[in-house]
């Protein structure tokens, strides 16, 4: 993912595209200081992590804009960034994914064993794929 993000860098700086370039130096900046501070690289997850974060605050970002050109602006940088994040599995998905794991575990009290359940799953399951919230949303739907 890193090589990806260091790729779009390249192309915005030949293409001299200073929005792009910005975006991607300082993804790049992220991904170096969590690098410094494990001691060692990044795993998928880990860069997945701090690309939703960025996604996070770009939407909150585009919430307070008023300009229709910087918000428009704001997009295309969100638009980017979610194009690094792999394919989410869709909330229908999870609701069988969940199921069939609380049918395959044998689980009676949903609410004592969700960490059995979320461990199962994520053992099974590409955690960049999750959305952690989504999953424990569903999970508390089967109680």
């Amino acid at each position: 993912m890193k090589s990806s993000i260091k790729e779009g860098y390249k192309k915005a700086m030949k293409e001299k595209d200073v929005s792009k370039k910005e975006l991607y130096n300082y993804l790049l900046s992220q991904i170096a200081y969590k690098e410094k501070e494990l001691g060692r690289e990044l795993k998928d997850e880990e860069y997945v992590k701090i690309i939703q974060k960025e996604i996070k605050q770009k939407k909150e970002e585009i919430g307070f804009l008023k300009n229709e050109e910087d918000i428009n602006q704001e997009s295309a940088k969100l638009d980017l960034l979610e194009s690094f994040l792999p394919e989410m599995i869709g909330e229908e998905n999870l609701k069988n994914i969940v199921q069939n794991t609380i049918e395959k575990l044998g689980i009676q009290d949903v609410a004592k064993q969700k960490g059995q359940i979320i461990k199962n799953i994520f053992e099974h399951y590409d955690k960049t794929q999750i959305d952690g919230a989504l999953l424990n949303k569903i999970i508390d739907e089967f109680k």
